[in-house]
């Protein structure tokens, strides 16, 4: 079940996985072979109300913030790196 209702931002990737970043959540992983989701919420670093997500040329998972900036994922633990402007 996702983190909100509200989805934002969608991202299908080779492996059969759909990122979901929603409003009032987070990020959200729906794996559509285990029919699973999974939510990334975060809300001490302020990882929520994901608008955009990007997969890179080295196939890393990049999250942007309406209201924090942006976010490396480590799609397999789930560990968040954070960037601001600073």
């Amino acid at each position: 079940m996702l983190d909100d209702a509200t989805v934002n931002s969608l991202l299908c990737d080779k492996d059969g996985i759909i990122w979901i970043g929603t409003n009032l959540g987070s990020l959200n992983r729906f794996d559509t072979k285990k029919g699973k989701f999974t939510s990334y919420m975060e809300n001490k670093m302020g990882f929520a109300c994901i608008i955009s997500l990007y997969k890179d040329s080295h196939d890393r998972l990049w999250a942007g913030s309406y209201l924090s900036g942006a976010f490396l994922v480590n799609m397999d633990s789930g560990i968040l790196k954070h960037f601001t402007e600073n």
